[in-house]
C-alpha cells in the first residue's frame, strides 16, 4: 500500500517544482491529489472489506463462532434498513462485507476441513 501511495505523492510533487511560477499549477495539484485520493482509495477497497472479515473472525474466536453467527443471524433476519442496502451492492459493498457475506465467513471457519 505505500509504494503506490509514495509513488503518486512523488509524481504530484514532481510536477508542482517543476511548474512552481506557473498560474495553474494549484489547480492542477488539487485535480491531481483528488485523483490520486480517489485512485488509491478504491485500489485498496478489497483490502479493507478483506480485513473486515478477518476481524470477524478474531471476535468470533473471542465470543464464540457459534454465538457470533447466532448474533449476525439474528441481525440479518431483523430487515434492518444498512443492512438490506448493504445486501442491494452499489460502492459501500466494495468497502463492507453485506451481512451475507459476514454470515458465509463465518460459516466457512465452522465447516471441518478435509485433508485428502
Amino acid at each position: 500500500m505505500i509504494i503506490p501511495a509514495a509513488l503518486v505523492g512523488l509524481g504530484i510533487v514532481a510536477v508542482a517544482l517543476s511548474s512552481l511560477k506557473q498560474q495553474w499549477t494549484p489547480g492542477v495539484l488539487e485535480v491531481a491529489g483528488a485523483t490520486a485520493f480517489a485512485f488509491l482509495v478504491f485500489m485498496f477497497a478489497p483490502a479493507v472489506k478483506k480485513n473486515s472479515l478477518f476481524n470477524d473472525r478474531l471476535a468470533a474466536e473471542v465470543v464464540g463462532r457459534e454465538n457470533f453467527l447466532q448474533v449476525l443471524q439474528k441481525i440479518d433476519a431483523m430487515g434492518l434498513k444498512d443492512v438490506e442496502r448493504l445486501k442491494a451492492g452499489g460502492l459501500r459493498r466494495r468497502f463492507k462485507p453485506s451481512m451475507t457475506e459476514r454470515i458465509e465467513n463465518l460459516e466457512l471457519m465452522l465447516r471441518p476441513t478435509r485433508i485428502e
